[in-house]
């Protein structure tokens, strides 16, 4: 099974913040209410061990179904607008499987402003499963730099 982490970069302060994602009863995929946030200066050791720490959350359903109802955007920036904080964060998915390592996908704005889509022509950045937490944090932020 594939694991999913959504995160996202404040352009204006560089914040950090991580959404790990679980699993309603239906099986679609949702935000978990069990995000960490890391504001500057931070070192990639210390965002690596965020996403593993919230890999663990998603991977050991150390969540209820109550952490899958909120709108965990909105909860950790105090924005009520969507395309408020689209046109503020870069964002990048990041998903885990432990045959295949992880994958990190920049993403772009969409052309509305409602969210992001795929980046064309861009492949995701793989990192062996086994990777250490300065390794992750390093693939985190060169993601970043392909975000738009």
């Amino acid at each position: 099974m594939d694991y999913s982490v959504g995160i996202y970069k404040n352009i204006n302060d560089n914040t950090i913040f991580l959404i790990p994602d679980g699993f309603d009863q239906h099986g679609i995929r949702t935000n978990i209410n069990k995000p960490a946030v890391l504001k500057e200066p931070y070192e990639p050791a210390i965002i690596g061990r965020k996403l593993r720490e919230c890999f663990e959350v998603a991977v050991n359903r150390q969540y209820t179904d109550e952490d899958l109802k909120a709108i965990v955007t909105r909860l950790v920036t105090g924005e009520k607008s969507d395309k408020k904080i689209v046109k503020e964060h870069l964002f990048q998915w990041v998903f885990f499987n432990s045959e295949m390592g992880y994958e990190f996908e920049p993403k772009m704005k969409s052309k509305d402003g409602r969210g992001y889509t795929a980046i064309p022509n861009t492949s995701p950045l793989a990192v062996d499963g086994g990777a250490d937490d300065l390794k992750l944090g390093s693939a985190v932020l060169q993601t970043f730099e392909a975000c738009r």
